[in-house]
């Protein structure tokens, strides 16, 4: 399962964090969106493997001093995608 939610990870970053040129923000807002509603979903094993996850790149993102916009988007992740519950 961690294979999978560092795929759905880089997906929402990827989405997230392209610019204008390289994503239409529309597209990306619908797709996020789709994903945001099927991730709510998620059992409680799955969604702690997505929080383990995101702490665990944070983590790597931080002791390879990534850059502040991934570590900003990573701090908020979780938060923001289960904001609504």
């Amino acid at each position: 399962m961690d294979h999978l939610a560092k795929a759905v990870i880089s997906a929402f970053a990827f989405l997230e964090l392209s610019e204008d040129d390289v994503v239409n923000p529309h597209d990306a807002v619908r797709v996020m969106g789709s994903m945001t509603a099927d991730l709510r979903e998620c059992n409680n094993a799955e969604r702690k493997a997505l929080e383990d996850a995101v702490r665990a790149q944070l983590v790597e993102e931080k002791r390879l001093g990534g850059s502040a916009e991934v570590t900003q988007f990573l701090e908020g992740f979780i938060d923001n995608l289960f904001a609504d519950e």
